[in-house]
């Protein structure tokens, strides 16, 4: 049995863990309003481009760059794996990086033997979870997430889609968390190239499209911009799942102390009862010795 002195530095130590976790998910609380308002704000951008893809999904399929569309044997591979820099949100980033060791292990295994797969870590998390996994990431865009800049985002999209323009690539894809509400954020998985626009509408009125300046010069600025667009909206969506995966584990971890403190203190208090009745014991026992 713990002797008082002990119990006392435990429950100290418990209370102190207890304010840190409190601060934690006050914080979380302020950051994810802000996280869930750029989400929110983007999604409608997001979706209206991916109707503009199917819109014009004929064309460019039959056009210069049906090769974006086209599905060619997956030989070289990269996958993006968007995490947080920071621990304390339970499974959220173990739970990204554990899906890639899938991918890596199973549909991409005779890729990996020889080389071909690329893991891009967008997130210090990802980096070091994979290393102690045994695997490397690649850590060249690894501050995007914490600079969550459009810029940055359309940076990771440009690099691959010239990687796969250039047939260094032949499939792209990317895992990362999506925000449904506080307390529920869904891994995701998806391919990002070959793109795989939403479906198009139903059949109406024979539609004819005249581009202005060019088809190819706009269409040349669509195309690419489908995957930056798609990679920002990870970015945003994972940004607000971290938070609310945050809140939920120092929620958790609070009411985890609140159940230590309370057995501390029970066991303390018996200690301190049974050094009483002790003493007292003593006591009556050196006077009856006294007495006798």
């Amino acid at each position: 049995m713990e002797s008082r002195k002990q119990l006392r530095t435990r429950i100290a130590a418990t209370k102190s863990a207890q304010q840190f976790t409190r601060a934690m998910k006050l914080l979380s609380a302020t950051k994810i309003r802000k996280a869930t308002d750029a989400i929110v704000q983007f999604r409608p951008y997001a979706d209206r481009m991916q109707t503009l893809v199917a819109t014009l999904r004929d064309i460019m399929e039959e056009g210069a760059y049906r090769h974006y569309f086209t599905a060619r044997p997956p030989e070289r591979v990269a996958i993006v794996l968007v995490t947080s820099d920071r621990g304390l949100c339970g499974g959220f980033n173990a739970s990204v990086v554990r899906r890639a060791i899938t991918l890596l292990e199973g549909p991409y295994a005779s890729q990996h033997a020889r080389g071909d797969v690329v893991l891009y870590c967008v997130g210090r998390k990802g980096v070091s979870l994979l290393r102690r996994s045994g695997y490397t990431g690649d850590p060249r865009f690894v501050d995007i997430q914490r600079v969550s800049s459009v810029k940055g985002a359309f940076e990771v999209g440009a690099h691959l889609t010239t990687l796969f323009e250039q047939g260094d690539l032949d499939r792209v894809e990317l895992v990362y968390h999506r925000f449904k509400n506080v307390a529920t954020q869904v891994l995701t998985h998806e391919v990002m190239l070959p793109v795989k626009p939403a479906p198009a509408a139903e059949p109406g009125e024979d539609v004819r499209f005249f581009f202005e300046p060019s088809e190819s010069r706009i269409l040349g600025a669509v195309v690419p911009r489908i995957v930056e667009v798609q990679l920002y909206r990870a970015l945003l969506e994972s940004q607000a799942a971290e938070q609310g995966a945050r809140m939920l584990a120092m929620d958790k971890a609070n009411e985890n102390a609140e159940e230590l403190l309370h057995t501390l203190k029970l066991a303390y208090n018996q200690a301190r009862q049974a050094a009483i009745t002790r003493e007292i014991a003593e006591i009556m026992g050196g006077r009856l010795q006294g007495e006798g």
